[in-house]
């Protein structure tokens, strides 16, 4: 992968060490991973573990960069994925939905799935979809 998101990816891992999460948190957490959490459904604790962690975050000290295919306000989804890699990104784009870039502005609460799953090979991070902001030069979440 390329070394500069490697590196990102390991300064956020640093940044947010302080975080403890427990094990329950991290297996519910987890779960945003293979499908998006809605509202009112089985994804409730789930919803409600990273909306928890989400109130603890301190964020991270400069803005980043992150890139997300799809609806950035989909109906019933309070929280969505978003990765820092554009490749990554791109792999989960089909002919009827964008690629979206977004910059995460410094202290704004978010949550790199790599403090929940050091597996987390895609570079993931979890947004709280409220944040995002349509400007005239793209997405900001803040």
């Amino acid at each position: 992968m390329n070394k500069t998101i490697d590196s990102l990816s390991k300064s956020l891992i640093d940044n947010f060490s302080d975080i403890q999460i427990n094990d329950e948190d991290k297996d519910l957490i987890s779960v945003i991973m293979t499908h998006g959490l809605i509202e009112g459904t089985q994804d409730t604790p789930s919803i409600n573990a990273i909306k928890r962690l989400m109130s603890r975050i301190h964020g991270y000290p400069t803005d980043l960069v992150v890139y997300r295919s799809g609806n950035l306000h989909p109906k019933r989804k309070p929280y969505l994925s978003a990765s820092l890699s554009k490749e990554i990104s791109n792999n989960y784009r089909s002919i009827r939905n964008w690629r979206h870039r977004i910059v995460v502005k410094a202290g704004a609460p978010f949550i790199p799935l790599s403090i929940v799953n050091p597996y987390n090979m895609e570079f993931e991070i979890i947004l709280d979809a409220s944040r995002i902001h349509k400007t005239l030069f793209g997405y900001i979440y803040k």
